[in-house]
């Protein structure tokens, strides 16, 4: 399945019409290829509500994919915890990406140690 999709795709479907597992199937395609081509897994970034809407809050990527958490949330799909925090301060576009450890953690992850 060879799908691209904009913004407003999402917006009109919220799953992008496909059904859990078919948008597993289409993650675990991409990630694949994705591990295949530059030799590690891609972030994923998510909300928990989308996770366990879209994928039926489907826990197989948990063990080798960095978790992007969409603001405070609790975490989706059988991940322990976030490896990413994206947040937004109320009432402004202004907010961060933040890394749940150390300096050294990080600069491990960025040079492929997941």
């Amino acid at each position: 399945m060879n799908r691209h999709y904009k913004t407003d795709d999402y917006e009109a479907t919220g799953c992008f019409d496909l059904d859990p597992p078919e948008l597993v199937k289409w993650v675990r395609d991409f990630s694949d290829e994705y591990h295949r081509t530059t030799g590690r897994y891609p972030v994923l970034g998510t909300s928990y509500a989308w996770w366990s809407t879209c994928t039926n809050n489907d826990a197989t990527f948990n063990t080798t994919h960095a978790l992007a958490l969409l603001g405070p949330d609790t975490v989706p799909g059988g991940w322990g915890s976030w490896s990413f925090l994206q947040q937004r301060q109320p009432d402004t576009e202004q907010g961060g990406l933040f890394w749940h450890a150390d300096q050294a953690s990080l600069e491990a992850f960025a040079k492929g140690a997941n």
